[in-house]
């Protein structure tokens, strides 16, 4: 693989990773209260992603394909999970409004939970889409060749994440800027609100289209 091909898979990832979806809101909002625990949330992305490029060097996106219904239940319980968030970010977004909550008054932790519950978060996020990868089985398979060796595959992984992590990882960066954060806070409880219907959204059509699957 020529160090073009793998640089178009690369801006591919970026081109996905940077489309606002459950990932990119998750650490918004995280970003936006604490880049520590935003971080842990990141890392915890980042392991997600391990997890789905292995599989797709590995050909589950074939499995995936010839077996629609594994496919349906895999996101049966993706989309009950981001249901579930969405739920928990809506119901916390409104009640800070109602309450008049001003969050700089809470302590982090006491506010996000340990840097550990935020890497589950962020891995749990991320795993609760199976169609990941699919989203990698077509932006790899152009560049790859159909026997791709060990060293191949295992430069496409180390890419991807690297590339998954130092993206975010800057993305947070910026959120978690004083003069960014301080007009973030101000919105959080709309944060959490948007951050939810988007959860939500996305996990009722991973329900839905899980139904229809199995």
């Amino acid at each position: 693989m020529t160090l073009a091909q793998l640089g178009t898979i690369i801006a591919l990832n970026l081109a996905g990773m940077y489309t606002p979806g459950p990932d990119f809101f998750l650490l918004l909002r995280l970003a936006a209260r604490s880049r520590r625990h935003a971080l842990a949330a990141v890392a915890g992305i980042a392991t997600g992603i391990l997890v789905w490029v292995t599989l797709t060097v590995l050909g589950t996106a074939a499995l995936f394909v010839t077996n629609p219904a594994l496919l349906g239940w895999v996101q049966l319980l993706g989309g009950s999970w981001l249901l579930y968030m969405g739920f928990s970010m809506v119901r916390s977004g409104w009640e800070q409004r109602v309450n008049r909550v001003v969050l700089a008054e809470i302590p982090t932790d006491q506010l996000l939970g340990s840097m550990g519950k935020n890497y589950r978060l962020g891995l749990m996020t991320n795993l609760a889409n199976p169609k990941a990868v699919l989203f990698f089985a077509s932006i790899m398979a152009p560049f790859m060749p159909t026997d791709p060796t060990w060293l191949t595959s295992l430069e496409i992984i180390v890419a991807l994440v690297l590339c998954t992590f130092i993206g975010f990882s800057l993305l947070v960066f910026v959120v978690s800027a004083s003069v960014v954060r301080k007009r973030l806070v101000a919105a959080g409880p709309w944060i959490d609100i948007i951050a939810g219907v988007l959860f939500l959204a996305v996990g009722g059509w991973m329900v839905y289209e899980g139904l229809h699957a199995v």
